[in-house]
């Protein structure tokens, strides 16, 4: 069950160590969660951002991914492609492709098949098989619930900030913020970590 800032990013990102001030706060019925990637919470807004609701409504969690395996080594969620090592469907679709192409390259040669149609089924084998050890392997995530608000990023530290509001207002201002402040993502939850229905802020706002 969701109810911190912790509980919320521990579900977005399982696999990941949570630490920062903040994370044990209760999440708000109306809270701008902001993720940012490639760059940081500036100093100036994350204080700029106390100052106008108030210290103990601002809470920074950095998320700190574990080392990359192509063998998946805890849980993760299989929802997200944030911290999927593309190599890990790579991997999977050589070696599937490969056992397969083998199998029915020697099943054909055993019944006696045309030395073209060996050639042919193996061939074709190998791509379908290749095709399901990619999707086997984690590429099935990059289409998965999560991948159209996420990044694949599995050797990047992911900084979470939250703004726990107390009116559409105030966190219609806290998203505009943290979007200026360049977020890869800006979004609102409610108190049980869900997307705010109707979601009233988009970043053309």
């Amino acid at each position: 069950m969701i109810r911190t800032l912790d509980d919320f990013v521990s579900s977005e990102y399982p696999n990941h160590e949570l630490r920062g001030a903040g994370g044990g706060h209760a999440l708000a019925p109306f809270t701008a969660v902001a993720e940012f990637t490639s760059t940081q919470l500036a100093p100036g807004t994350a204080s700029q951002l106390r100052d106008t609701f108030g210290d103990d409504h601002v809470a920074v969690v950095v998320a700190t991914p574990p080392a990359l395996a192509v063998v998946r080594a805890g849980p993760e969620d299989t929802d997200s492609m944030a911290e999927v090592p593309k190599r890990r469907p790579l991997v999977g679709a050589v070696a599937v492709g490969v056992v397969a192409l083998v199998l029915v390259a020697v099943v054909t040669l055993i019944v006696g098949g045309h030395p073209a149609v060996i050639v042919i089924s193996a061939l074709f084998a190998a791509v379908l098989g290749a095709i399901e050890g990619a999707i086997i392997f984690g590429g099935a995530r990059f289409a998965g619930e999560k991948a159209w608000d996420q990044q694949n990023a599995p050797q990047e530290t992911i900084e979470v900030a939250a703004v726990f509001a107390s009116s559409q207002h105030d966190v219609l201002e806290a998203c505009k913020a943290l979007s200026t402040a360049g977020a890869t993502t800006v979004r609102i939850v409610n108190d049980a970590g869900a997307w705010h229905l109707p979601n009233f802020y988009t970043t053309s706002e």
